[in-house]
């Protein structure tokens, strides 16, 4: 009987701890329940240069759950899990001012993000400018105090030329002598511009080159013009992945030896399967990084994304993705310095952050006086060549963005 009624209290106070167990369980989930905050992005998910876009929509994506999967963004004691509202700008700059007009004035969101495309980015500003609305975009290389919303989350175009520029002289002394093919497109005119300026720095000619339409999938007969040039290196400047594998191609096949430089952020296990035999795809050299050739020197940031990428998509890695990634990241870290979520609060604090951090590690906050507006970030820059058939990691390379 004793050992009965003994069993019996023993039950009911493990009843009684388990319902205020329970009950505080309860609550602390009632008490800790994150609000949500909708936040925009546009990217070019059809139409030309879609396959890239689509992958930094899939950077966006990626960055969103792993912000929420550490409980989101924290303002003023209270967290908040963010939820994307995605639309597709069709590669058109009528389709982006379509697109971040439903955004802004449809769902009534302060908060936009994505593209790199300029006159898309501009589109999406014409928008979001008048409106008020933060707009971090994924590159955005014609800052001025006309968009005072408009931030750039990953360095301009043409910020890699003094990098490239510096490689070339020291791994390549006896290049004297560089043409420059660029697509008829200001913001590849941009970067071409600043290649011709890294020229005059260190003494080296240009001896000219070749300007043509957007699209062009045949450059025989633009190399073959440069080619009568005599250079020692070519500078292609911009072009989609597949353009630069097939430029490069050709390049080869018309017998140019010598180095060719390039200044998109291209996926180099890819551009160097498309260009195809081993000895065409050599002393080809571009901003980019490949995990596997890269392992050694990535931050660890960079593996951590690199592994998620893999994880969540179970596709090779591209690093078009940290274009949608850092965008985010930037202006999540930027509301919480705000510790608000106002277009106004937040500008300013990212203004003031002087670094912040990217998928690549640390960048630095600047343009006031290139772009006449402190809205740059200047993120770590890498450095591979194409060589033999292997892809090379140079490293990661700080770009000086005044």
């Amino acid at each position: 009987m004793k050992i009965r009624n003994l069993f019996e209290k023993v039950s009911i106070i493990c009843f009684v701890l388990t319902l205020v167990a329970s009950i505080g369980f309860v609550g602390f989930v009632e008490k800790s329940e994150a609000k949500t905050v909708k936040i925009g992005s546009i990217y070019s998910l059809s139409g030309p240069g879609s396959e890239v876009n689509i992958l930094m929509q899939r950077g966006v994506a990626m960055c969103k759950d792993w912000i929420n999967a550490k409980g989101g963004i924290t303002v003023k004691g209270e967290k908040y899990l963010i939820e994307i509202v995605s639309e597709d700008d069709k590669a058109s700059a009528e389709g982006a001012v379509t697109a971040a007009t439903k955004l802004v004035q449809g769902d009534k969101l302060k908060l936009i993000l994505g593209q790199t495309t300029p006159f898309l980015v501009e589109a999406t500003a014409s928008v979001t400018e008048p409106n008020k609305v933060c707009y971090f975009a994924s590159t955005h290389d014609t800052l001025s105090n006309e968009y005072p919303f408009t931030v750039s989350a990953y360095f301009a175009y043409a910020t890699p030329k003094p990098i490239l520029y510096d490689y070339l002289k020291k791994t390549y002394p006896k290049v004297k002598r560089v043409a420059i093919t660029e697509i008829d497109e200001p913001s590849v005119m941009r970067a071409a511009n600043a290649a011709r300026a890294e020229l005059k720095k260190r003494g080296m000619e240009d001896v000219g080159g070749q300007k043509y339409p957007f699209g062009a999938q045949d450059y025989y007969p633009i190399l073959n013009k440069v080619l009568t040039l005599k250079p020692d290196a070519i500078d292609m400047n911009m072009e989609f992945p597949q353009g630069a594998a097939t430029l490069v191609k050709q390049a080869r096949e018309l017998g140019f030896k010598g180095p060719i430089l390039g200044n998109s952020p291209w996926d180099p296990v890819f551009v160097r399967d498309a260009i195809g035999k081993k000895e065409y795809a050599t002393d080809f050299i571009f901003p980019t990084f490949e995990p596997k050739s890269a392992a050694a020197l990535l931050p660890p940031i960079t593996s951590e994304v690199v592994k998620l990428w893999t994880a969540t998509y179970k596709i090779t890695f591209d690093i078009a993705a940290l274009r949608g990634w850092d965008p985010l990241w930037t202006l999540v870290q930027s509301i919480e310095a705000a510790q608000s979520f106002e277009p106004s609060d937040v500008i300013k604090a990212f203004e003031k952050m002087g670094t912040i951090k990217t998928s690549v590690g640390t960048a630095k906050v600047g343009g006031l006086k290139t772009f006449g507006i402190n809205h740059m970030v200047a993120t770590p820059c890498p450095l591979s060549r194409i060589q033999n058939g292997n892809v090379e990691f140079i490293g990661f390379f700080q770009p000086n963005i005044p």
